[in-house]
């Protein structure tokens, strides 16, 4: 799809709500992969996570167990190089709970980073990491101080607690947010008990500094607030006022005056409860969202050489809790996502592409003459690859079936396909009742996948001499594999299951390799046309005792996402 889409993790994955009032955190350590923790009601910590290539796209797991988390309280993610994860949040006595991940280790481990009594109930918590080898986390302390812990890889002492704000500097319910403009640089804001936006920074080299953004007043105490810098010498504040509108502060460090503040939304604007949340997706575009007084999301974007802000309603009036938190993340330039606690507490996902997205699908399979004496036993693998991305697979058990046709559930959704890049979507379809059906599906797969992944790795260069190499051919091969090359299909991706010879009445069905180029498929799609066809895939030789020689059909088709 291209443009906004929504889907609720909750109702995706029956998994638990989020605490009324919870925090959301959110990262992505490489492209293809988002992570997501929230605090459910119990106290218990929550993780969903989601990579391309994983089938289902999301799965979700408990974190810790009920009484962990301060239900009120906040929780905060980074990841400080590709292969680490690092989340934390208040614990139910006000300590200071953390959790890490090393690519390898397959776990996760939990510890305690500030002893009970560290933080005051209710306390916000941000974390960030300004070079892959130190992270900060900040907190508001008992008698409301702001509290920082430091980290830095391989020290004698890899974490170290500091003050940055004397006590009384800070609301307890206060929302903090940071940035690191530079490598050698962090910038910390919240708010203070009478409403003013106090800030501090630091220097290496230098110990922290504090200013005044905005005077008393100025802020909704525990409303959103969030900063980005969307350029090494340029930093934005975004928060929430008392009376509901939206402010700015901006700053261009070789400039003076250094801070100028601005109003993006006016009074009435913003729930004086709810979250803020900012991304920068590519330098010269800054996107705002919070929640509205209603329950709406507002949205509210800017992009260079623009007369100004544009503003609409992402989500309706009813679609959000007003004291819902936000978290956002852009995984890549051309996506963006923003989390949310619905009106009914589930985890829901707003999410924007600028590349199309497109479904594969098998439709429909006829069989004009079974292979078995009976019925055919049929499985089914699909697969679709472009070059430099996963290969996304999907397999299924269709059940026994003779003359006739069926309507397989065999789709892959939403798959990114840019203009100049070219698609290569396969299938492979089987008769076996004889093997254990997890073998099967496995085989299948790897198959289905293999011989798409080769075919994209061209890149349009010669798929056909690819998807013959694959196949163990020293002639080019595209579309619908008839004859020798279904035989090859069987003998030399599911060896596995088949061999060199055909056991039982077991065999290959049917099996194609599309090439779908996107300069094509859009033009025809936009025109109105289907994309897709039906081939006619006349089986291999069956033993003596089976059925005669198969003879089915295989109905595919590409459509366009749903916006």
């Amino acid at each position: 799809m291209v443009g906004w889409g929504t889907f609720s993790l909750g109702g995706l994955l029956n998994g638990p709500a989020l605490a009324d009032g919870g925090s959301v955190a959110a990262v992505s350590r490489i492209k293809d992969h988002m992570e997501v923790w929230w605090i459910a009601p119990n106290g218990s910590v929550h993780d969903a996570y989601r990579y391309s290539t994983q089938t289902p796209n999301w799965k979700t797991f408990e974190l810790a167990p009920e009484g962990s988390a301060d239900v009120k309280g906040g929780i905060t993610a980074v990841t400080r190089a590709p292969g680490t994860m690092e989340v934390w949040w208040i614990g139910r006595s006000g300590s200071v709970e953390g959790a890490f991940w090393y690519e390898g280790t397959g776990k996760w481990t939990t510890y305690e980073l500030a002893p009970k009594g560290s933080a005051v109930a209710g306390s916000s918590i941000y974390a960030q990491s300004r070079i892959p080898t130190a992270m900060n986390v900040w907190w508001i302390g008992v008698k409301s101080s702001v509290e920082g812990c430091f980290f830095v890889e391989n020290a004698p002492q890899p974490w170290t607690r500091y003050r940055i704000a004397d006590e009384g500097s800070a609301a307890p319910k206060t929302s903090i947010t940071a940035v690191s403009r530079i490598p050698g640089s962090e910038e910390l804001w919240w708010v203070s008990s009478g409403g003013s936006v106090e800030g501090a920074f630091w220097y290496d080299g230098k110990p922290w500094q504090r200013y005044q953004i905005a005077p008393n007043g100025s802020a909704a105490i525990g409303a959103g607030l969030k900063a980005r810098a969307r350029l090494s010498n340029l930093m934005d504040l975004f928060w929430i006022q008392s009376d509901g509108s939206v402010q700015v502060a901006t700053v261009i460090t070789d400039k003076s005056p250094p801070w100028t503040r601005y109003q993006l939304a006016g009074p009435n604007s913003a729930s004086v409860q709810g979250g803020l949340t900012a991304v920068s997706r590519i330098p010269s575009t800054q996107e705002v969202w919070w929640v509205g007084p209603r329950g709406e999301l507002k949205d509210a974007f800017w992009f260079e050489g623009s007369s100004g802000w544009k503003f609409f309603d992402l989500a309706n009036a009813g679609s959000a809790r007003l004291n819902s938190k936000l978290a956002s993340i852009s995984r890549i330039a051309g996506s963006m996502e923003v989390w949310f606690a619905s009106a009914q507490g589930e985890l829901t996902d707003q999410y924007w592409y600028d590349t199309p997205h497109y479904d594969f699908s098998v439709d429909k399979i006829s069989c004009m003459e079974q292979r078995s004496r009976n019925s055919d036993t049929l499985h089914i693998a699909t697969s679709v690859a472009v070059a430099g991305r996963p290969t996304i697979t999907k397999s299924q058990h269709l059940g026994d079936h003779g003359i006739g046709f069926t309507f397989p559930d065999v789709a892959l959704r939403n798959i990114p396909v840019e203009d100049g890049e070219i698609a290569v979507f396969t299938y492979i379809i089987i008769n076996n009742g004889h093997d254990e059906e997890g073998k099967i599906q496995k085989t299948l797969e790897e198959g289905a996948n293999k011989l798409a992944s080769n075919a994209a790795s061209s890149e349009g260069k010669d798929i056909g001499a690819a998807i013959g190499a694959v196949l163990g051919l020293a002639v080019p091969v595209v579309g619908t594999l008839v004859g020798a090359y279904l035989g090859a299909v069987a003998q030399v991706l599911l060896t596995d299951l088949f061999g060199s010879i055909l056991p039982n009445c077991d065999g290959p069905i049917a099996s194609a390799a599309q090439v779908v180029p996107a300069s094509d498929l859009n033009r025809r799609l936009s025109a109105g046309e289907q994309f897709g066809t039906t081939d006619t895939n006349p089986g291999v030789t069956s033993p003596h005792g089976c059925g005669a020689n198969s003879s089915y059909t295989t109905t595919w088709s590409v459509k366009k996402s749903p916006e």
